[in-house]
């Protein structure tokens, strides 16, 4: 039984006998609701309340996934949920993992909040609403998701007239492939019956062998000039289409080296196909499976691609040595050179191939060359304008960063004395000739020209974002973009007191920003100048060096309001974890029209929020729903010898202290409770009484969290979850084509 297994789960001939728990969990979701539903008016609401309210399901994990225990090469343990059926994997930390194989089908989303405060001491709202909704998108729990709308889309594009077009360019980008599935069994038989032999030492000591005195009987062949590159039989087009058809060789035997060294070391390969690559032909596996596996083997598969071109185009150039009159010596001798620039470009780590993949796994640093070129447009400047040298994390992100701009610059020059010097007189020798030379060259010219003209379609969308950004920043919002503005300030607690005309003028002051994944919003002890609220996509708050975010904000959570109104710089680094839309209100907005109508009590509002995030209960709350915690916690204070709460009473709230001292009598048994300490969870959590008195020592203030106010905040986490997680980041990305066998972080 794996460590995903539901308890008591046997395999009965060819399926499952599940647990009642997982019974129960399908008949939530397989009955229908009239057969639940009273035939009165009441009934029906209070049961379609039920079935909608998120914070009530009952979660449970399916069958068909496995969890794998890892750790990072610092020693940091984390699990890969695999489910292989459906190709997906997901990474999750292991107060993640807790909180899942908890998820059996009898637990609801509020008994899971319940036990992550019970387990780690605090209350993670957000945290675990959103982790249930992302296990069920990446089809991780017994019910898979149901997008509605993804489905209508869908059936609306294909009667778009817009559907051919669409279509073929979704080939020549790659975005539609040719797939076979099914490829794992005969790639096992292949490896088991005769590759295995590939892996034995004698054979790895002779590929080094080969690679070194055939890279250097290759560098002695081409210097000689013997062999023309793009002309055979005297004709550049029968030369660029055995060039052609070639470098579709050198592709599969890539990508069978990806797959061999995949199940070599355990994994599967759950497909592989055909598809256009930059415009030229190409083949690809999807190796995800190998993120179950250690990192040695994870840089192993990416490195077998590259690795398996030095060494055919080694063997090759030897041959072509041998016999260099052979038929066969200039095939060859163009495998060779086709192997080799293969190789180059892999192992190359600023380019988003084989080589930029091994670095991720080596450094353990998600989209490290995303983050790397962000980090170098901005933050790196910003840091040297202050005297600040970026050390650690951000030293490596700005060697990276400023190699890869030096990288490209560099591939732009060498293209260009390419060009000059070998290319322009292939170009005028196909131009001169007949109608198919002509038409060969036009090939040539796009194969060549795709790979720039998508970069810079992607370059020209993401200016032409943040352009509109900028241009509706300076235009008053009107219609649906001003209710949707006015939608997120109302989401915004702290802001209660504003009148429906002032949330309106407010919110045609607010100007849109967008971040690229990785860009530094604001950094930490920067001074304020704005206050932010999150449209769309996943922003990370980052405390000092701590390699993983503290808080990740989406929709509706805000941040900057405490440093504009106290005039402090800001107390956490805020990355973009995906594409990230913000609006934000300058702090002379701010302080004009936001700041005198917040209302009397914005002095408490604030202590409240200060003081709660003290709490180590609450650290992994964002501002959004720190807020709305502070304006429902009661602030009490008891004077010495009073009792708090009494043993057997109804338990109607949480307590948390906040000065002074009380003490805890249980049977007898006495304990002591310092400024931090909660008390009362488990008996107002699980509905009974409180099974101990707690009494005042000292003059001690408590924070109350109500019964009806917790449950509240769990609702609206729950929804506010399921409507955001398709913003969120994934862990890993599934895509496995060509040149990235081990997928991306």
């Amino acid at each position: 039984m794996s460590l995903a297994d539901p308890p008591g789960a046997s395999a009965s001939g060819n399926g499952r006998e599940s647990s009642p728990a997982v019974s129960a969990a399908q008949d939530q979701h397989s009955v229908p609701a009239a057969a639940t539903i009273s035939t009165s008016w009441g009934g029906v609401w209070e049961a379609l309340e039920r079935r909608l309210n998120r914070a009530d399901y009952r979660p449970a994990r399916s069958p068909a996934v496995t969890a794998v225990p890892m750790k990072t090469r610092h020693g940091e343990s984390y699990y890969i949920l695999a489910n292989r059926d459906r190709s997906k994997y997901l990474r999750l930390s292991p107060e993640d993992f807790h909180i899942w194989r908890l998820m059996d089908g009898t637990r609801t989303v509020k008994d899971l909040i319940y036990e992550y405060f019970t387990e780690f001491g605090i209350l993670a709202f957000d945290l675990v609403a959103h982790l249930v909704a992302r296990l069920r998108r990446d089809f991780m729990l017994l019910d898979p998701p149901r997008d509605i709308f993804a489905s209508v889309q869908r059936t609306l594009a294909k009667r778009s007239r817009m559907a051919w077009p669409r279509t073929v360019w979704q080939v020549i980008t790659g975005e539609r492939t040719f797939e076979i599935h099914g490829i794992d069994e005969f790639m096992a038989a292949v490896h088991r019956r005769a590759a295995w032999v590939l892996y034995t030492t004698p054979l790895q000591v002779l590929y080094v062998a080969v690679c070194l005195v055939g890279g250097a009987l290759f560098v002695r062949t081409f210097a000689s000039g013997r062999y023309d590159l793009f002309q055979t039989a005297g004709s550049y087009g029968i030369g660029l289409l055995l060039l052609m058809g070639l470098n579709f060789l050198c592709v599969v035997v890539h990508e069978a080296s990806h797959a061999l060294t995949c199940k070599h070391y355990g994994g599967q390969v759950h497909s592989a196909g055909l598809m256009l690559y930059f415009g030229m032909p190409a083949a690809f596996v999807d190796t995800t499976d190998i993120w179950t596996k250690a990192a040695s083997a994870r840089i192993a598969t990416t490195w077998a691609g590259p690795y398996s071109g030095a060494i055919f185009a080694g063997a090759a150039a030897i041959v072509v040595q041998a016999l260099p009159d052979s038929w066969a010596a200039p095939i060859l001798f163009r495998l060779s050179f086709l192997w080799l620039l293969t190789f180059l470009f892999n192992v190359i780590p600023f380019l988003e191939l084989d080589g930029y993949y091994m670095a991720v796994d080596w450094l353990e640093i998600p989209l490290l060359r995303t983050r790397a070129l962000a980090y170098f447009r901005t933050e790196l400047w910003n840091q040297l304008r202050h005297g600040r040298r970026p050390t650690g994390q951000d030293g490596l992100l700005a060697r990276f960063g400023g190699l890869s701009v030096l990288f490209s610059a560099f591939v732009l020059f060498s293209a260009f004395l390419a060009w000059r010097r070998r290319f322009k007189h292939l170009a005028e020798a196909l131009w001169s000739g007949g109608v198919a030379s002509k038409a060969l060259f036009v090939l040539l010219l796009l194969v060549l020209c795709f790979p720039i003209v998508a970069q810079g379609a992607g370059q020209v969308g993401a200016a032409a974002r943040k352009l509109r950004a900028w241009s509706q920043g300076l235009t008053t919002p009107r219609g649906l973009r001003l209710r949707a503005r006015e939608s997120l300030l109302r989401q915004v607690h702290f802001l209660s007191g504003l009148s429906p005309r002032e949330i309106a003028q407010t919110a045609a002051r607010m100007v849109l920003h967008l971040f690229p994944p990785g860009e530094i919003v604001v950094s930490e002890g920067a001074k304020p100048d704005r206050f932010y609220i999150v449209g769309r996509g996943v922003a990370e708050m980052l405390v000092g060096d701590e390699p993983r975010p503290r808080r990740r904000l989406t929709r509706g959570d805000y941040f900057g309001e405490t440093a504009l109104l106290e005039r402090e710089p800001h107390a956490a680094t805020v990355r973009a974890g995906s594409w990230l839309s913000l609006f934000s209100i300058r702090r002379s907005d701010f302080d004009s029209w936001v700041a005198p109508h917040i209302g009397v009590g914005i002095d408490d509002k604030l202590y409240k929020l200060q003081a709660l995030r003290r709490f180590p209960t609450f650290e992994a709350m964002p501002d959004r729903e720190l807020d709305a915690l502070a304006s429902r916690v009661l602030r009490e204070r008891f004077a010495p010898g009073a009792v708090i709460c009494r043993e057997g009473d109804p338990a109607d709230a949480i307590y948390l202290v906040e000065s002074g001292q009380a003490e805890v009598v249980v049977g007898g048994e006495r304990r002591l409770l310092r400024p931090g300490s909660p008390f009362g969870k488990a008996a107002m959590l699980s509905r009974g009484p409180y099974p101990e008195t707690v009494r005042a020592l000292t003059p001690v203030d408590v924070f109350k969290l109500r019964r009806p106010d917790y449950e509240f905040l769990v609702a609206m986490s729950c929804a506010k979850g399921t409507t955001d997680v398709q913003d969120s980041a994934p862990d890993h990305r599934r895509r496995v084509c060509c040149t990235a066998p081990a997928g991306t972080a």
